[in-house]
């Protein structure tokens, strides 16, 4: 993903689009039945964090648990979206296996 925090992904059975954004202000999201993905490389800049915080309307008790690096697999049902905390493994180059936590948002647009 080169040196971009941000890549926006929308598709459906017949068309499929990625694009890198620089800055959240370049997103536009339309309403439409696409399955849409943003994916946030990075948490380490910090106004970018409080930019998608507001513009997606997350719980401050959801962004203590996405920065927080130790925390529990757990599924939270909130009004507009579901939160997901989960872990994936693999082996690296030496064979040992490696945890990563991820946090992932599911939001229902109408």
């Amino acid at each position: 993903m080169d040196n971009r925090k941000i890549v926006f992904t929308s598709y459906n059975s017949e068309k499929f689009e990625r694009i890198e954004l620089l800055d959240l202000h370049d997103l536009v999201i339309l309403q439409d039945n696409n399955v849409k993905w943003l994916e946030i490389a990075t948490l380490d800049d910090i106004d970018l964090v409080n930019r998608i915080v507001k513009k997606f309307n997350i719980h401050p008790l959801v962004l203590e648990d996405i920065l927080s690096i130790d925390h529990i697999p757990k599924v939270e049902d909130y009004q507009d979206y579901l939160f997901l905390i989960v872990e994936g493994m693999n082996l690296n180059d030496n064979g040992e296996l490696e945890v990563e936590q991820f946090a992932q948002m599911i939001f229902f647009m109408p």
